[in-house]
């Protein structure tokens, strides 16, 4: 007679689900900070019409093209060095681009079980694991054995890089303040 192995599926998907909603705020927090960016650059004595503007725009790409070309006027108009400032935007933006794909998948894939031998699953076993993976019956998935999945590891990893991504962007933009006007 062998031996059953039972799992527990709610806790088994918990610390992914957890991590989920990690990265997705992550995430959020590089948004609200391109937002005040955008804002700054917009110079608006009402600061809170730039940012329903900026929020308005609902998808990252289209976000990140405004703000590069509002950006690159505003630092021609009021940087010493606009190369530079852009340049340093520029490289915080190519990052948050990186971000965009697997911020993607976190909002649209499911949080499922997931096995190395493929599914249906022959026998429970501790291989038996959580992990992000594409919507059950799409394209990507129809066959219940995803070529690519996500794990926690790469879920944490994401929110990690966000965090710090976010803190640039936030220092950024609290460096805008000191920019000063090129003399007339």
């Amino acid at each position: 007679m062998t031996e059953s192995y039972t799992v527990d599926i709610p806790a088994l998907l918990q610390p992914v689900q957890t991590a989920l909603g990690q990265g997705l705020s992550a995430f959020s927090g590089i948004e609200s900070h391109l937002a005040l960016i955008f804002s700054r650059c917009m110079m608006a004595s009402h600061q809170d019409l730039p940012l329903v503007a900026f929020d308005a725009i609902n998808l990252t790409s289209p976000k990140l093209r405004v703000l590069r070309a509002t950006a690159r006027r505003f630092f021609d108009y009021e940087a010493l060095h606009p190369d530079e400032w852009y340049d340093r935007l520029n490289k915080l933006l190519k990052r948050v681009e990186a971000r965009t794909e697997a911020r993607t998948k976190l909002a649209h894939w499911t949080v499922s079980i997931w096995h190395p031998n493929g599914m249906p699953i022959a026998q429970v076993d501790e291989k038996l694991e959580a992990r992000m993976v594409p919507p059950w019956f799409s394209a990507k998935n129809l066959s219940f054995n995803p070529d690519e999945t996500m794990t926690l590891a790469d879920i944490s990893a994401f929110t990690a890089k966000c965090h710090e991504i976010s803190n640039q962007l936030f220092q950024f933009s609290l460096d805008m303040a000191k920019i000063s006007r090129p003399p007339a």
